[in-house]
């Protein structure tokens, strides 16, 4: 019980280091982004987007949409977290000769190297062409996580295909993990928890025999990794620390969890918000073991590490928010109280901030509703992308952008639907 109080002060450490500054808020970029304006940001996105187009990616089916959807995400969110150009293109055509994880090859390595080169640039395609080429799990789960960091001299890992020596520098290696915490957060959502149970980011000796296995429900014992864990409780960068909670987190009770995975589950399943946040801020955490030009904004630019079980409790409070009954207004007090025990939890997640906006704002609690969409607004714009994928990243944005106006204004919640339904317009 005390780890669980001492993850939860951390969290909420973390949550008051969020600020209400939004004069960065809506930059050029973003701008750009929310207007489709691609060339805006890279003039090349237009005939890259055509390219992939031309290759069929539009057609690919990719998690929740499409290949070049995803693509596109992808993207979107490595331009909004200012990485280089070279990167950014990277992540547009990440997964183009296919790779490790899926079979999505829309070009052929052996014939179309020089087509991509002219499309994305010499330095983009090495990126592109190497990602491709070496296994992301290996690399990052099985042998950066143990060793606690980016190792200065690089890996030198094996080609997928022909078992040939692939060298990595520590650059490389840091731009693997922002692409990976890129890809990981535009396309993850409950399906895939559903599909691979706890077996997705494990090593991979522990799913070799995961599809023979039962259904069972693992319990999550890394809450007790915090109790230790200054570089929560501080906000400081202490590598040991930092290092320690890496491994006890990503590998806590390894030899107790099985590898559970469920083929069977029919997509899209419920749309849950997924569980993958925690990962991705390992992800950050080991990239800050490595120089880099701008790191990812999300997670306090990597210094947060999530705790696991604080991350399903947070979705789960969530979703019980989602599921009341929409008609039954004598419940906003108790959903008020969920969404912010939610964001305690997990002070990183954007849409409780959104819906802790409009509960506020049926109470007439205009100075919290204003705090609160601000908040989400500054959170989305760190993220790039949506926590909960069942409406558009751009929906999301346009929504809360509609009941930060409200609060600004202190306009009344609307008495009648269609007073609901009317809303939109955002200036």
């Amino acid at each position: 019980m005390a780890a669980v109080t001492t993850a939860a002060a951390a969290a909420a450490t973390a949550a008051a280091r969020l600020t209400l500054d939004s004069s960065s808020r809506l930059t050029g970029v973003a701008k750009a982004l929310l207007a489709e304006d691609w060339a805006r940001v890279d003039k090349r996105v237009p005939h890259l987007l055509a390219r992939l187009t031309e290759r069929g990616a539009h057609q690919c089916w990719h998690k929740h949409g499409t290949f070049k959807q995803h693509l596109l995400g992808v993207w979107k969110i490595l331009a909004l977290w200012e990485q280089p150009q070279a990167l950014a293109r990277c992540g547009l055509f990440h997964s183009a000769y296919s790779n490790s994880y899926v079979n999505l090859a829309i070009f052929k390595a052996g014939v179309d190297r020089g087509l991509v080169q002219e499309d994305c640039g010499v330095e983009a395609e090495e990126l592109i062409y190497k990602f491709c080429v070496v296994d992301r799990q290996k690399i990052i789960v099985d042998t950066m996580f143990p060793m606690d960091r980016v190792p200065a001299e690089g890996l030198t890992v094996q080609h997928i295909h022909t078992g040939e020596p692939v060298h990595l520098s520590s650059e490389m290696l840091g731009q693997l993990l922002v692409m990976t915490m890129a890809d990981v957060a535009d396309q993850q959502y409950g399906w895939q928890d559903d599909l691979f149970g706890d077996a997705q980011w494990q090593p991979h000796d522990a799913f070799s025999s995961a599809t023979s296995k039962s259904y069972k429900e693992t319990t999550d014992n890394v809450v007790e990794s915090t109790s230790n864990n200054s570089y929560n409780k501080s906000g400081s960068n202490n590598s040991n620390d930092n290092n320690n909670n890496n491994k006890n987190k990503i590998n806590s009770n390894a030899e107790e969890q099985e590898a559970v995975m469920h083929p069977y589950t029919l997509w899209p399943g419920l749309s849950k918000p997924g569980l993958w946040m925690y990962f991705v801020s390992q992800l950050a955490a080991l990239a800050r073991t490595c120089p880099m030009p701008v790191r990812p904004p999300v997670l306090d630019q990597g210094r947060f590490l999530l705790d696991r079980t604080a991350e399903r409790q947070a979705r789960d409070l969530y979703w019980e928010v989602i599921s009341e009954d929409p008609r039954d207004k004598s419940k906003v007090d108790c959903n008020i109280a969920k969404l912010t025990h939610a964001l305690v939890l997990n002070p990183y997640l954007a849409e409780p901030h959104t819906l802790l906006a409009q509960c506020y704002l049926i109470k007439g609690d205009f100075p919290a509703a204003l705090t609160a969409a601000d908040k989400a607004v500054d959170l989305f714009l760190q993220w790039g992308t949506n926590w909960d994928k069942r409406v558009s990243f751009e929906a999301w944005m346009a929504w809360t952008r509609v009941l930060l106006q409200h609060a600004e204004n202190r306009t009344p919640w609307h008495e009648n639907s269609w007073g609901v339904i009317n809303l939109g317009l955002v200036r």
